[in-house]
């Protein structure tokens, strides 16, 4: 089985909770992993995997938290925060639409930090 280039999990910081998210994440992490293979973007990169955690709590931050390189997966370890007061009353297609832009500007993100291309990403996020 071969390895996953982004992994998307979650993780509450204030009580409720979200029907559909994990079903959104996978349908994310689905459609964006053929291009990390097919577009060299995480070509000379310091880690072969992207670890977002989406936070749940109070309000969007907008910009990613990007966290240490988890030495022993190789895995880039990255957060974003997301109002749960916007994402619960969402249906599966905004909230899906919703991961994705979030997903995306974190892609954008740790391109920048780490000097990769990031013309795939920007290349989606204005398709959105």
């Amino acid at each position: 089985m071969k390895r996953r280039r982004l992994l998307i999990g979650a993780v509450a910081l204030v009580r409720g909770g979200v029907r559909d998210d994990g079903k959104a994440m996978a349908s994310i992490c689905d459609e964006l992993e053929p291009y990390f293979s097919s577009e060299s973007v995480l070509e000379n990169a310091p880690f072969d995997c992207i670890s977002l955690i989406l936070r749940y709590g109070v309000a969007s931050r907008g910009k990613p938290e990007i966290g240490r390189i988890n030495k022993q997966h190789s895995e880039l370890e990255v957060a974003y925060e997301l109002s749960m007061n916007d994402i619960r009353r969402m249906d599966y297609e905004a909230l899906r639409d919703h991961y994705r832009a979030a997903t995306l500007e974190t892609l954008l993100a740790v391109s920048e930090r780490f000097g990769l291309q990031a013309e795939t990403w920007k290349r989606l996020k204005h398709q959105e």
